[in-house]
């Protein structure tokens, strides 16, 4: 950054020099720039600081302009140039400027095109070491050749006079994505895209499922104070809470029932979901919870860190991807393997599968995080897909390894909603898929205890917009809104009016 002087002595220009500064700045601003820093306020060594507006990205652009028939052997230019090289060989290469020259007309044109056009390495070191006496400047230059001819492909000569600059201006006005009214078009052919109402009709979809439980719940008297007795006990344990001494609450189902039987000591009362609602509203989310995760361990899940993921296929030393059949009945894929990749020395001829590699690397996995949330009059499951990575395909790695793994894996290709509810719907659907659809005896008999299912499109969007007709109109005053009732406020009414 330049040293500004505010107020300080400048470079006085005649008040034609000013205008053809401006006009240099206008050709300029048609190809993207805006004006940061002028001399003629902050005292610079440039005339003009400017960088770049609008869409493109370009690099900081320091101007000279010179309203007269400018020779190569005149001084003050070429020491101008040894300055801004000097600063431009300090800063960072992300700092590095272009540089603008602007001259009405260049005398020997031919020498002009020789340095800045063909940029010949000895016709710039004549030139610009000419009568150089600094020592310092002459090391400086010298153990950095290679930057200053780089220096010198980023020097930008324009000739044209005051009446040439501005016609030329104009045309670029109509041409040049970079000027002001053509960006100022763009930004607002975007953003009234972005506000326009698309006739075509969407269709609405969420990560949720829709639970549905059965209306009454059984407690039920136990010879233990502790859950884990439970599990211990009786494997596979159905979800069960404890909520009082040696009293738990559970799921009304004979199967469950008959399971607990020789943990009971006493009798298994009834509760109605009012009730459990009222009354234990935290036991209710954690039995709805043990539940998802019961079956998808019973299905082969692995829960791990709050997440459920399946593990890969191992077929004797080989790891295979584990998949699942789709809506669409084709196969998705939710675990695969990658492998340590083979020298060409170590390959073997022919074409080799990734099922032969010898040695995994490690597995990846469409991993899930469940979270029970009440909406639009009913109860969801939503699942927050994450990617999980495992040592030898079910161990899981450690979250800084998988942190820097995972940024090999930020392809918006597999991060697009279809993708993610494709994986979503498949997961779900094996999981708690009918019971015709398990292998022989492995199949909880209390699995009908609970349904999930994913709301159907016309369901989403009768459900949202609902929601939405409710809230109120920008018109309407923050103070009035604030007054009116809650969405589940107007369910409740709803039911009470019908």
């Amino acid at each position: 950054m330049p040293l500004l002087l505010v107020g300080a002595e400048r470079e006085a220009l005649p008040a034609r020099g000013e205008q053809y500064k401006a006009a240099a700045r206008h050709y300029l601003e048609t190809s993207g720039y805006a004006e940061t820093i002028d001399a003629s306020i902050e005292g610079t060594l440039a005339d003009m600081i400017l960088v770049s507006a609008g869409s493109l990205f370009l690099p900081q652009a320091r101007v000279e302009t010179k309203d007269t028939d400018l020779s190569l052997s005149d001084e003050a230019f070429r020491h101008e140039v040894r300055s801004h090289l000097q600063t431009w060989l300090r800063v960072p290469r992300s700092a590095r400027f272009d540089l603008y020259v602007f001259a009405r007309r260049l005398k020997n044109q031919a020498r002009w095109k020789e340095i800045f056009e063909d940029q010949a390495p000895d016709e710039i070191r004549r030139w610009l070491l000419y009568d150089v006496e600094d020592a310092r400047l002459l090391d400086l230059l010298e153990a950095n050749w290679s930057r200053v001819l780089e220096f010198f492909s980023r020097v930008y000569v324009v000739q044209g006079s005051l009446e040439d600059l501005e016609r030329a201006s104009q045309e670029k006005e109509e041409i040049s994505l970079g000027s002001p009214s053509r960006w100022a078009e763009e930004l607002k052919r975007r953003l009234d895209r972005r506000i326009s109402v698309d006739p075509t009709p969407d269709t609405l979809v969420a990560n949720l499922t829709l639970i549905r439980h059965r209306r009454s719940f059984r407690r039920i008297e136990i010879n233990t104070d502790f859950e884990e007795d439970v599990w211990q006990a009786i494997h596979p344990a159905p979800p069960l809470v404890m909520i009082a001494k040696r009293t738990i609450l559970t799921f009304d189902s004979p199967s469950i029932i008959e399971a607990l039987t020789p943990l009971r000591t006493g009798e298994t009362n009834l509760v109605s979901v009012e009730t459990v609602e009222d009354e234990y509203p935290a036991a209710l989310m954690e039995l709805i919870h043990q539940y998802v995760i019961r079956v998808a361990l019973a299905r082969g899940a692995v829960y791990s860190g709050k997440l459920l993921f399946f593990p890969l296929q191992k077929v004797g030393d080989s790891f295979t991807s584990f998949s699942v059949t789709g809506a669409k009945g084709r196969p998705v894929s939710l675990a695969d393997p990658l492998f340590v990749q083979m020298n060409e020395s170590e390959k073997p001829e022919g074409l080799v599968t990734a099922t032969h590699a010898p040695q995994l690397n490690f597995g990846v996995h469409t991993g899930f995080k469940t979270h029970i949330q009440d909406a639009w009059g009913a109860r969801y499951l939503s699942f927050i897909q994450h990617r999980v990575f495992t040592l030898d395909g079910r161990t899981r790695h450690d979250p800084e390894v998988s942190r820097r793994i995972d940024k090999s894996f930020r392809d918006p290709t597999f991060n697009r909603s279809s993708t993610v509810l494709t994986k979503l719907q498949a997961a779900v659907g094996y999981i708690f898929g009918d019971s015709e659809n398990w292998p022989g005896g492995s199949c909880p008999g209390w699995l009908d205890v609970l349904n999930l299912a994913f709301p159907t499109p016309e369901e989403s969007e009768e459900r949202i917009a609902g929601a939405l007709v409710r809230l109120r109109t920008p018109s309407r005053p923050v103070e009035e809104a604030m007054g009116e009732p809650t969405l589940w406020e107007y369910e409740e009414r709803d039911d009470a009016e019908s």
